[in-house]
C-alpha cells in the first residue's frame, strides 16, 4: 500500500516483470502514479522471477539542484559539497579511498 500523497518509484534489482502494465527487467526505474485512489502495484513475471524494491515518500515541495552526483536544495549547498568533497569532510572523509563492492555487479 503506497499512502496517499506520497510519490514513488520501482527499481528492478534482477529478473524482470511487468509493472502495471510496464515491461522493465534488471536495472530499471519506473515512476509510479500517483493520482487519487491509485495506492499499489500489480506487478505479473512470466517465466522468471523479479526482485526489485519500491520507495514512496511524501513530496519535499522544495527547490532540486543538481550537478553531477550532488543533488541538494540550493547552488550555494552544491557547491559547499563539491568543497566539502574535495576537502574530504563532512561525511567525505574516507571518499578518495572508497570503492564499492557492488560496481563489479551492474552490467
Amino acid at each position: 500500500l503506497i499512502p496517499e500523497g506520497h510519490n514513488a518509484f520501482v527499481y528492478i534489482i534482477d529478473g524482470e516483470g511487468n509493472f502495471a502494465g510496464e515491461e522493465a527487467d534488471k536495472h530499471h526505474c519506473l515512476i509510479l502514479s500517483h493520482e487519487v485512489g491509485e495506492d499499489g502495484l500489480l506487478v505479473e513475471t512470466t517465466t522468471t522471477a523479479v526482485s526489485f524494491f519500491i520507495f514512496a515518500a511524501k513530496p519535499l515541495r522544495e527547490p532540486v539542484v543538481w550537478q553531477g552526483p550532488f543533488v541538494m536544495c540550493s547552488e550555494e549547498q552544491i557547491r559547499q559539497s563539491m568543497l566539502d568533497y574535495q576537502c574530504g569532510r563532512n561525511g567525505f572523509e574516507n571518499a578518495n579511498t572508497w570503492h564499492s563492492k557492488n560496481k563489479n555487479n551492474m552490467r
